[in-house]
């Protein structure tokens, strides 16, 4: 200050020994009532630091004034509870009072903050304050300060009268920090940055500044830039007395090495933070969207999600890796900032140290949205501690316990009532607030959370209006058929009105392609035409495949990058390349690997390390790196070949794979791949990471304790949640320990060791896929094959029925079919099976059921065959000598399929209906329950074949809505697939245009379950869709689409079916070519339309 100096603060506060900031509380309170007037401000008690604080609520307005005797420059901690503590309490403006001045970077964040939650913010600091004092000085100067005069004390006119401070922002405010920021290091090409710039009047008069831009032209080749009319050169604000104003601005660096441009306040140039450089790459990466189906997604998700102001609205990108999403999600991330939104983005915490719990989701959602550090919530707890909730003003905002409260949480009882008492408060103030709560990734998530998840979004449907939405991605490469986050998944894809859905499944076109790797690698003339198209047809026009291509190619010496763009070294061996494209991308990347392995052989083992242990904990950081021994050299040299990413910024180093399919490539490549890192750290005596996964994979390394694996623990490891990167090398690594501790295992408790068996496969099966699960089941074949007391457990016999049925989806029928025959020979013999036990008669009921289904598909004719209609009628047999309800039930459906698929002229065919009708009768007799959705399935299927249209939609809709809510719904995934093929092809029976929206509903969603199935019975959906093509006028897309289902069709290895369905197919062309509008004479299919022109699926 220049008057009031140190020496007459220090005489003001001489009285007081115990709190010196008494008077200045008290100099506060009386500028308050000089300013507001008399018995508007109230004292708050004395907080747990000894100081006070006033507040003044009225209808209309809410202020807190904050007093602050520092005798230093006060920085950002001291300061930022007070913003917190005026969003918990709804106060519309701050007052900060202070002896001492504010650091203008610490302004300059809260200002912004401030702006982002609608909160006004004022400073009377150092100077400031003392034209507030001299302002009032008749009522205060004289009482405070006896010893000076008013009219010794004149102030000059200030050459610069208001603040500027310029602040940079990368990523979305990181969760950890929140109000500090996540200020950026360095620039990167085509990623978003935020430009903040503060401007603070410093007098007590309006302000009118002019802010601009130097070398437009310039600045917009180098950046796009939003909003576009603040970047012009003069743009005029005008500031209230002592008000302060945030501009904020986004740019995306478009060419490397680009010049940060310098704002300017009239026309003074505003600093720059210092140290923020470009980062220069000699790869560009790019991830900017490139194309006109992914510029037709964001579009969409801007016009379908974020412009919606009145309520919740989702987007969901689903499909699998190397096709874009995580590019698509980061542009929306953007588009999302410049209009409007809080980003709090959940994307880079899936699993990097622990697998997150509903803790430690819901923490990091609450220091997102009240934008609240670890640091302020301590102080709330504090607060709470001291006050013992009697203050007025805490008992009047539950959100103060809210927060205190979930860190008392110390179990899942503890969670749950957390959740039930106080979800409703976050609710509401997501509701209120503008966010997007951005989750890439949703397949990593535990299933606590995606129910947590499914809660939230529930409440927020019926909260209107509702200003915060969602976006999600799914990779369909991890998700687990029938799993908790495909229900979610399927339920969200399914609401049109809630959610905007996109199917991702790369470029649609060699253009797109062409236009990606002219943005990614500026390949200039490199490819020809058909070039682009044999690369888009070999590499599926997947993003990822056509940027490893490129590496590939240059690897191979036959591209060379030359200042900005490639060129072709050998044209013939580029053209002999081109055309011989690895058709994978594992195989592109093992080529790749071998060129580095060939290079680099005195760095190989430490690089192996690097990509181990990025594998077992995510991400790395500089610091882990350093402890490994690792030199930064090879990681700058996998970030050049594009193997890592490095994120390189003020708080932290982390280096992750570039891609999930390079994770995937390394742990295929090198089996026990986690072990590698395990094994060096025990080595080097240290751990990066101290998390389930970690222990569990250490415990079953440790070679010491081979044999010390019992039953018990074997189950507890089967039943944590893992990260699904690391599925394949963990559930692989269990098999192995429970086959070499089966003897143990097998003599203390045979059922549960058989149990964990069956887990561990269905395991494999269902994450890791077909393949891996035959290898491991011929491992455990041959494991098993001298413990012949094993066919005696009915366990067993049960196991073996799972991987007869895994057999059967695989088309191997006839391994099905010698895997239970034989078990059968051993375990009952030629014994009297009326003698056996009832577990047992039931066991063998459906062996034999079995025996005829896998037998069945792989014959034409399966009625002509004696064997086969044996093993049915034994099975009947014996479910009807054992009255089992649900034997009984699935043989008479079984009957019903044999007469299925023959012709409408075969008088045979009623069959299918009066077995069916029966398989009914004995459901709704009782002690059948089990089949509930199947017993719907089937009345779908009659209503259909009595051509009943209405029935048909009505038992349809039925199935869908019990798959979902009957607690003997199973296989879901399986039935929703089949009920919306049903349902499809219900209003397809008799066709009526008001039914359009309602078929293209139920077709979408059939492809959806397709999609997720990865269902080889596409056909169906093809021949559905390819009727209602030709009822929509769309005669050229009908032929296309019958067309592409005899293709398949004819490739299936589906024997029962291929020649009745491909006779239907070829009838119903014969229709869509000549645009008969006749009824035919005699249809093929049990089930058709109504008119007469066409074959409708027996499915």
């Amino acid at each position: 200050m220049k008057f009031l100096t140190k020496e007459h603060w220090s005489k003001l506060n001489a009285e007081q020994t115990i709190n010196k900031g008494i008077c200045f509380e008290n100099l506060v309170k009386k500028l308050l009532i000089a300013e507001f007037g008399k018995a508007v401000f109230q004292g708050t008690r004395d907080s747990w630091d000894g100081s006070k604080d006033f507040y003044y609520y009225s209808q209309q307005k809410k202020y807190w004034a904050e007093c602050k005797n520092y005798a230093s420059n006060i920085n950002l901690k001291v300061l930022a509870s007070t913003l917190i503590m005026a969003q918990l309490s709804e106060i519309d403006t701050i007052l900060y009072y202070s002896y001492s001045a504010i650091n203008v970077n610490t302004k300059a964040k809260l200002l912004l903050n401030a702006n982002k939650k609608g909160k006004n913010i004022y400073f009377y600091d150092d100077t400031v304050l003392e034209q507030k004092i001299l302002q009032y000085w008749d009522c205060i100067g004289e009482e405070f300060f006896p010893e000076l005069l008013k009219e010794n004390m004149q102030f000059e006119k200030l050459e610069c009268n208001y603040e500027t401070k310029c602040l940079l922002y990368g990523n979305p405010l990181d969760l950890e920090t929140t109000i500090e920021g996540y200020e950026i290091k360095h620039l990167t090409l085509f990623k978003m940055f935020e430009m903040d710039i503060c401007i603070i009047n410093r007098e007590n008069s309006s302000n009118k500044v002019t802010f601009g831009f130097k070398k437009l032209a310039q600045l917009k080749s180098q950046f796009d830039v939003f909003p576009e009319h603040m970047f012009k050169s003069k743009t005029e604000i005008i500031l209230a007395p002592y008000e302060g104003k945030i501009i904020r601005l986004w740019l995306i660096p478009i060419k490397e090495n680009c010049t940060m441009p310098n704002p300017y306040i009239n026309d003074r140039q505003i600093g720059l933070p210092k140290n923020v450089e470009f980062k220069a790459l000699e790869f560009r990466h790019s991830e900017r969207l490139i194309g006109q189906s992914y510029e037709q997604y964001l579009s969409n998700f801007k016009k379908n999600v974020l412009f919606d102001a009145f309520q919740l609205k989702i987007g969901v990108f689903y499909g699998n890796s190397g096709t874009g999403k995580s590019k698509l999600f980061q542009e929306c991330l953007n588009c999302s900032k410049v209009n409007g939104y809080d980003i709090v983005d959940f994307g880079s915490l899936n699993n990097s140290k622990n697998v997150l719990s509903v803790q430690d989701f819901i923490q990091r959602l609450l220091i997102a949205i009240y934008n609240i550090s670890l640091d302020m919530l301590e102080e709330i707890i504090i607060t709470l501690k001291f006050q013992e909730n009697n203050d007025s003003l805490i008992k009047k905002q539950p959100e103060y316990c809210m927060l205190a409260d979930i860190f008392s949480v110390t179990n899942d009882l503890d969670m749950q009532n957390w959740v039930s008492q106080y979800l409703d408060i976050i609710i509401l103030r997501l509701a209120k607030c503008k966010f997007l709560i951005a989750i890439d990734n949703v397949q990593f998530f535990n299933n606590d959370i995606i129910d947590l998840l499914d809660s939230i979004c529930t409440k927020l449907v019926i909260t209107k209006p509702c200003n915060t939405k969602f976006l999600l991605t799914f990779n369909l490469d991890y998700i687990k058929k029938d799993s908790k986050v495909s229900q979610l998944l399927s339920k969200y894809t399914a609401n049109s009105s809630l959610t905007y859905t996109e199917h991702i499944t790369g470029f649609k076109s060699s253009e797109e392609c062409y236009e990606f790797l002219q943005e990614s690698f500026a390949i200039g003339e490199v490819f020809q035409k058909t070039d682009i198209e044999n690369i888009a047809k070999n590499l599926n026009r997947n993003p990822f495949y056509l940027e490893q291509m490129i590496y590939w190619l240059q690897e191979k010496q036959v591209l060379e990058q030359r200042k900005n763009s490639y060129k072709i070294k050998n044209d013939i061996l580029f053209k002999h390349l081109i055309r011989n494209i690895p058709n994978t991308v594992y195989d592109i990347l093992l080529e790749r690997w071998n060129y580095y392995q060939r290079n680099s052989e005195s760095e190989l083992e430490k690089t192996i390390i690097l990509f181990s242990a990025i594998h077992l904990y995510n991400e790395l950081t500089k610091r882990d790196i350093d402890e490994l021994n690792i030199s930064w050299d090879i990681v700058t040299e996998l970030e050049r070949m594009g193997f890592v990413t490095v994120e390189d910024t003020f708080y932290y180093v982390n280096v992750k794979f570039r891609h999930d399919l390079i994770d995937k490539f390394f742990a295929k490549m090198y089996q026990a791949f986690s072990k590698k890192t395990i094994d060096y750290e025990n080595e080097m005596n240290i751990m990066l990471r101290s998390n389930d996964a970690r222990y569990y994979l250490g415990k079953l390394y440790n070679e010491e304790n081979e044999s010390l694996l019992s039953n018990t623990q074997i189950s507890e490891i089967l039943s944590l949640h893992i990260d699904s990167r690391l599925s394949y090398e963990f559930y692989l690594l269990i098999f192995e320990k429970i086959l070499t501790n089966f003897e143990y295992n097998y003599s203390e408790n045979k059922i549960i060791c058989i149990s964990n068996i069956y887990q561990v496969i269905v395991f494999i099966h269902d994450i890791l896929g077909n393949n891996i699960m035959q290898k491991s089941v011929d491992k455990l074949f041959h494991k098993l094959k001298n413990v012949h007391e094993l066919f005696s457990c009915i366990e067993y016999g049960k196991l073996l029925l799972y991987i007869s049925e895994a057999y059967d989806s695989m088309g191997k029928y006839q391994e099905a079919v010698q895997l239970i025959k034989d078990y059968k020979e051993k375990a009952f013999g030629n014994q009297n099976e009326k003698l056996l036990s009832l577990e047992q008669q039931k066991l063998i009921s459906q062996i034999y059921n079995r025996l005829h289904v896998y037998s069945r598909h792989q014959v034409s004719m399966p009625l002509e065959n004696k064997i086969i209609m044996d093993y049915l009628n034994k099975s009947s047999q014996i479910a009807d000598a054992i009255q089992d309800a649900v034997m009984q039930y699935v043989n008479y459906s079984d009957r019903g399929y044999l007469y299925y698929n023959l012709p409408l002229s075969d008088e045979n065919h009623v069959n299918t209906i009066l077995y069916w009708q029966e398989a009914c009768n004995i459901y709704e007799k009782g002690n059948a329950e089990a089949k509930y959705i199947n017993y719907l399935r089937k009345k779908t299927q009659l209503a259909l074949l009595a051509g009943d249209s209405k029935k048909a939609v009505q038992d349809a809709e039925k199935g869908l809505e019990e798959i979902v809510i009957s607690p003997y719904a199973y296989q879901q995934t399986f039935f929703k697939w089949w009920f919306y093929h049903a349902l499809a092809e219900a209003y397809l029976l008799c066709y009526k245009s008001e039914n359009a929206e309602n078929i293209e509903k139920s077709l979408e969603r059939a492809c959806f379950y397709s999609d997720l199935l990865e269902s080889n019975k596409k056909f169906y959906y093809l021949q559905l869709k390819a009727v209602y093509m030709y009822y929509l006028g769309r005669y050229d897309d009908a032929i296309e689409l019958n067309s592409e289902a005899i293709r398949l069709i004819e490739s299936s290895n589906y024997r029962l079916k291929i020649a009745s369905i491909k006779k239907q197919l070829i009838e119903n062309e014969a229709v869509f070519s000549s645009i008969l509008e006749e009824p035919q004479n005699k249809l093929y299919s049990q089930i058709h339309t109504t008119d007469g022109l066409f074959n409708l699926p027996c499915m």
